[in-house]
């Protein structure tokens, strides 16, 4: 079984990541927005590698609450 600790890391780093982006593209949200859903792309195809399947979905889930999230902000 995989460390739910490595989840909650992963989770730290997107929250990061959207808060320096999103000041830093501020300007530019649509360039914002492109770039937050490569990144977001790119941890779910890595989570899907790293992670047993239902741990994948709970991680992916995750991540889609914080890109629900960056468009309130």
């Amino acid at each position: 079984m995989p460390s739910y600790d490595f989840i909650y890391f992963e989770t730290v780093v997107d929250l990061v990541i959207l808060l320096v982006l999103h000041f830093k593209f501020l300007i530019q949200p649509f360039l914002y927005y492109k770039i937050y859903f490569t990144i977001w792309h790119y941890t779910t195809y890595f989570s899907a590698c790293r992670f047993h399947h239902q741990n994948y979905y709970s991680t992916k889930i995750g991540h889609r609450f914080l890109i629900s999230c960056s468009f309130q902000i």
